[in-house]
């Protein structure tokens, strides 16, 4: 996409989908009704790629690392920032992160697929 070179994520909102969610406001203050329905549906089938997705990347993350990638919570920064950087260094500060780093996650957030593939592992 062009914006990437130019832009970050925070500049894309601003400039795209916060006018975005101020023309749909506007439609339906002017008696155009948004059609709801279809915005529920797109979210239900939205839903289903996330988990399609997710999966994808984290077999692909454990092609990378081994278990630990079935076992890696994307919805920690820190963890996604020290998977797809560590090593490197920061552009901005020249700092360079952990290589790696253990995290801590209680047995009943590791899962089924992720035991697993430790147990095959240490077998």
């Amino acid at each position: 996409m062009a914006w990437i070179d130019r832009y970050n994520l925070m500049e894309y909102y601003h400039m795209h989908m916060r006018p975005f969610r101020a023309l749909l406001a506007n439609l339906e203050r002017r008696g155009i009704l948004v059609a709801t329905n279809y915005l529920a549906d797109v979210e239900v089938q939205a839903r289903k790629d996330q988990v399609i997705h997710v999966s994808t990347f984290k077999r692909w993350a454990a092609g990378e690392i081994g278990p630990d990638g079935l076992a890696m919570n994307l919805a920690s920064l820190v963890q996604l920032s020290t998977f797809l950087f560590g090593g490197g260094a920061n552009a901005k500060t020249q700092e360079c992160m952990e290589a790696a780093r253990v995290f801590k996650t209680p047995r009943a957030d590791v899962p089924d697929e992720a035991m697993e593939a430790y147990r095959a592992r240490d077998a």
